[in-house]
């Protein structure tokens, strides 16, 4: 009876061991991906909600810098947001296409 108890443990220790790993891998992957549900459960901040304001060209000036950021100027307050190459070369290219579409062939 013995010789079979010790021949269990030898045969169950490695099951035991790899059933603890895939319960711990299982719950970690359950806690990363719950995390942000559980956040916004708990926080009581408010979704913040940014307000559109479509301008005109009387009321602001676009521009491409000379190292290629994006430049918006409001003429009506004085305040201007610079946003980073990549944005300033994408929108200064499909402007560019805009105005080579629409020229009279």
């Amino acid at each position: 009876m013995k010789q079979f108890w010790l021949k269990a443990k030898v045969f169950l220790k490695p099951i035991g061991n790899w059933t603890l790993f895939t319960v711990s891998c299982l719950s970690a992957f359950c806690i990363g991906y719950y995390y942000p549900t559980m956040k916004k459960l708990i926080s009581d901040e408010p979704a913040v909600v940014k307000e559109v304001v479509v301008k005109d060209s009387k009321q602001c000036t676009i521009s491409v810098t000379d190292r290629g950021e994006l430049l918006i100027l409001d003429r009506t307050s004085g305040t201007f947001e610079m946003y980073t190459e990549p944005v300033g070369m994408s929108v200064f290219k499909a402007y560019g296409n805009v105005l080579i579409s629409n020229q009279p062939k």
